[in-house]
Formats: structure tokens, C-alpha cells, sequence
């Protein structure tokens, strides 16, 4: 779009247009009706009146008027805007075919960035926004955080020894349940079969948070889980 279509379509003095275009009609009107009045013979005075008396109120006929050419210049504005955007759209499809190359190469960039951001958000929106699956109530379930307090500075962290979580158990009536986890890597297998596996070490009460039930056996029991070793069970 050229300076003088953007001085047109940003026009800083459009108000005063507007005002000085209605005085105009309804000066028009009025020395119209005078004129009329004048050859029906009245004298100038008595027309005048008579236009006056005739015409009605003055400030309501212009806000009427004003209303009307304020759509219009609105309306025009549009038109130059989209005028503006077909023609640079249309600029920069000539340009796009006078250079297959460059075309192409911002088609790949574009489709990698597009594709590279959409990964990233699948990825983060699993792992960071998404309740895990067979959550039963993700809007009630939190995790615990403690404050430690080291040289007058605070450091959450969800991480605590087992026995502050049997005392969260045994001392705390604000929860409905309260479940731990850890996630280990330890050894499978034996010899060089052998190699490492991250597993969860949980209590007998994480399998309350979640709607999923086995397809073959048990999930294992609070009798089950009892310090310091419990039962040697799994579920996989």
C-alpha cells in the first residue's frame, strides 16, 4: 500500500471532515426550504422561521447525519484495508513464483519449524499438562511439597523420607488418601542378560487414585505393605 493510501486510510483529520460534511447538508436543506418558502411569497424573515419551525430539531437531524457519513468513511477504511492486503498478497505471490527455489526452501523451513513446534507441544502437553490416564479425580489429586529452610532461604520439594510420610499418613485428616512413590532404576535379569529398568516403588494406596483395574490378578494390599520390606510382589 503507497504512503498516500495509508494517509487516506489513517485520516487524522476525518473527524473535522465529518462535521464540516453535515453542516454543509443541513445548511443546503435549510437554505433549500428557505428559497421555497420565499417563492410560495414570504418575505425572508417569515420564511426563515417558517424553515426553522419546519425543519425540526436541529441537533437530532445531525447526529442522524453524522451516524450516516461516519458508516460511510468506516466502509471506505475497510475497502482500502482489504485493497491493501489483496495487493500485497498479490505481490508476494509474483514473487514467489519468479523464484521456485526460494519458494521451496521457505516451504520446507516453515513445514519443519510447524512440524518441530507441534511435536514439542504433544510432547509437553503429555507430560506437563495432561492428568496421567485412569486418573479418577485429576481436579482433588496433588502432590505434597515440603519447605526446608538452609542458611534463611526456603527450597521446596516434593521429595521426603519414608518415615515423614507415615507421619502424613497416621497425623493428617485433610486427605482422603495419601500415596507414595519413587522412581528407581534397578537391575533385571541375571548375567549378561542382566541390564536396567525404571520401575515405581509405590504404597498399597496409589492404586486408589486411579479408575484402572488388573486384567489378571491383584493389585497387591496394605497387609502387603508393611516397612521395612513388605511383600515381594509387582504389578505389571
Amino acid at each position: 500500500m503507497s504512503f498516500e493510501g495509508l494517509r487516506r486510510f489513517f485520516r487524522l483529520d476525518r473527524p473535522a471532515d465529518v462535521d464540516r460534511a453535515v453542516n454543509d447538508e443541513l445548511l443546503f436543506h435549510f437554505d433549500s426550504r428557505v428559497r421555497e418558502l420565499m417563492a410560495q411569497g414570504l418575505g425572508e424573515r417569515e420564511a426563515r422561521e417558517e424553515a426553522e419551525r419546519r425543519f425540526g430539531d436541529v441537533s437530532l437531524t445531525r447526529r442522524a447525519l453524522e451516524a450516516i457519513d461516519r458508516a460511510r468513511v468506516g466502509g471506505e477504511r475497510r475497502a482500502l484495508w482489504w485493497s491493501g492486503v489483496l495487493q500485497d498478497l498479490r505481490y508476494a505471490a509474483r514473487g514467489l513464483r519468479l523464484k521456485p527455489g526460494f519458494t521451496l526452501g521457505v516451504v520446507v523451513t516453515l513445514g519443519l519449524g510447524i512440524g518441530a513446534n507441534a511435536t514439542m507441544f504433544g510432547i509437553v502437553d503429555r507430560l506437563l499438562f495432561r492428568a496421567p490416564a485412569y486418573l479418577a479425580t485429576p481436579d482433588r489429586v496433588h502432590r505434597v511439597y515440603l519447605v526446608r529452610t538452609f542458611d534463611h532461604v526456603e527450597h521446596p520439594g516434593s521429595n521426603m523420607a519414608y518415615r515423614r510420610f507415615e507421619d502424613f499418613v497416621t497425623m493428617t485428616k485433610s486427605f482422603d488418601v495419601i500415596a507414595a512413590y519413587t522412581d528407581p532404576k534397578i537391575a533385571v535379569g541375571t548375567g549378561e542378560a542382566s541390564h536396567e529398568l525404571k520401575l515405581q516403588a509405590v504404597s498399597a494406596d496409589y492404586w486408589k487414585l486411579f479408575d484402572a483395574q488388573p486384567v489378571i490378578g491383584r493389585f497387591f494390599s496394605a497387609d502387603e505393605d508393611q516397612a521395612p520390606a513388605g511383600t515381594p510382589v509387582a504389578v505389571l
